[in-house]
């Protein structure tokens, strides 16, 4: 990434673990998440954009098959940084929706992304879940 700033995409496995709020089946999706960390530097400063989308395939408890999406996006005036891991840190707000035989849920809440800010690559990523509603079985 240059000095006047620039885009870095990561893309990665993401294995994850949610309860269904419907029936209350633990279910464990696997798949892809994508990070975009958008860098911009000018003389009023630095500004930063960051996009998560993950898409995966998800299996319960109970033997029902989900399909699970999530897409969040910010923009940030500084990040977090933290000294001793040496990494930007960001918690950009997102929405999921959770559907398969066992029903139908959203989730909002927000990935801690963690970005080197030497190389721009994204070496991590959480997802924490403020709220799940059922919206159909």
């Amino acid at each position: 990434m240059s000095a006047q700033g620039g885009s870095i995409q990561t893309v990665a496995k993401a294995k994850g673990t949610l309860k269904n709020p419907c029936t209350g089946e633990v279910v464990v999706n696997t798949g892809k998440i994508r990070l975009l960390y958008h860098v911009n530097t000018s003389k009023k400063g630095t500004h930063y954009k960051l996009s998560v989308n993950t898409t995966s395939i998800g299996l319960g408890s109970f033997g029902f098959e989900y399909r699970y999406n999530l897409s969040g996006n910010a923009q940030f005036d500084q990040p977090t940084y933290i000294g001793l891991l040496g990494h930007y840190i960001f918690d950009v707000p997102n929405h999921a929706v959770e559907s398969g035989d066992g029903g139908t849920f959203h989730l909002l809440g927000f990935m801690r992304v963690r970005i080197d800010p030497t190389s721009g690559v994204a070496v991590g990523a959480n997802l924490f879940v403020d709220q799940s509603e059922c919206v159909g079985l």
